[in-house]
């Protein structure tokens, strides 16, 4: 609030009247005798399905790792995702038993965020503001990270990689699907066309979307799929020395966290290639007869022989 001699004039950031979360209640009286109010966030909803919407995310959450899947929140690491990720944990396992889920929160701020939010007690409502002199955390994402149920990385990298469990539920960024950490977990997990054609979105509220998929979950060398229950048995298959050296890169980097290609190099008389690699440091030559791996990591070695192995043979 802002008082310029005569004239009142009130800042209202981003607030909400929606009970049962994190933030400190609305305080309306800075409204009163304001003679300007300038507002940051608006909406035509007064939270009152908040809850409900709530419990229908947690639904499908949970039936969704009962099947063995995965769920992906394209999300940014502030707001209301601290509230979500502690409901969660504990919808699961009172609505349905599931404990020991993997929760994953993937964002450059991540860490940040997650230990920020859990010290900013003045803006907390009064129930949490309590827990600041108690021996007890505020939020419960933290208690979360000391069981070892919740793991933040700022991206989705090698270091990930060895936390890395499945199923589970990750956040990470970018809401708009077009960058961050995000596009690393939707690359993961490939969707047939005929699958993802049916898919049926139901409306929770304003901008607010949520779909459930029915189909079959297939893993192969750490691949995931999912499909349709209609027979495959008649897609087009590669046979014992073809490869296509586009899905090749595509496939190096869904599989390795943090892949970076330096060099791609063509000889098209000789029908051979070579791919440089930063991360992991590595150099592949490969033709239509064979293939030959430089690297000093051994289980870099392995992992890059399985991609091609599997672009080469299919059996």
């Amino acid at each position: 609030m802002i008082d310029c001699g005569g004239e009142k004039i009130s800042i209202v950031s981003s607030s909400s009247t929606v009970q049962n979360i994190h933030p400190l209640l609305f305080d309306e009286t800075v409204l009163i005798n304001a003679d300007v109010i300038i507002l940051s966030d608006l909406r035509d909803k007064d939270g009152a399905r908040f809850e409900t919407i709530l419990i229908e995310i947690g639904n499908c959450v949970a039936n969704t790792l009962k099947n063995k899947g995965n769920v992906l929140f394209p999300c940014t690491m502030n707001g209301i995702i601290f509230d979500i990720i502690g409901f969660l944990s504990q919808h699961l396992i009172r609505a349905v038993g599931l404990r020991g889920i993997p929760f994953y929160a993937v964002s450059p701020i991540a860490e940040e965020s997650l230990k920020y939010s859990n010290i900013c007690g003045e803006w907390m409502c009064t129930e949490r503001q309590q827990k600041m002199y108690l021996p007890d955390n505020p939020m419960h994402h933290q208690d979360m990270i000391e069981q070892s149920l919740l793991y933040y990385a700022s991206r989705a990298d090698s270091s990930l990689r060895e936390k890395y469990q499945e199923p589970c539920v990750v956040f990470a960024g970018h809401p708009s699907l077009r960058s961050g950490a995000t596009i690393n977990f939707i690359r993961k997990t490939i969707m047939t066309e005929n699958l993802a054609s049916n898919i049926e979105l139901v409306n929770l509220g304003k901008d607010s979307l949520i779909a459930s998929l029915n189909g079959t979950l297939n893993i192969h060398n750490t691949i995931t799929s999912l499909t349709s229950a209609e027979n495959q048995l008649n897609q087009q298959r590669y046979v014992c020395g073809e490869f296509d050296v586009s899905k090749l890169i595509n496939e190096l980097t869904e599989q390795i966290y943090g892949c970076r290609i330096d060099e791609f190099e063509e000889d098209k008389r000789n029908s051979s290639y070579k791919i440089s690699l930063i991360s992991p440091k590595a150099t592949i030559y490969l033709n239509n007869e064979n293939f030959k791996i430089i690297t000093t990591d051994n289980q870099t070695r392995i992992k890059l022989t399985k991609i091609l192995i599997k672009q080469l043979i299919v059996l």
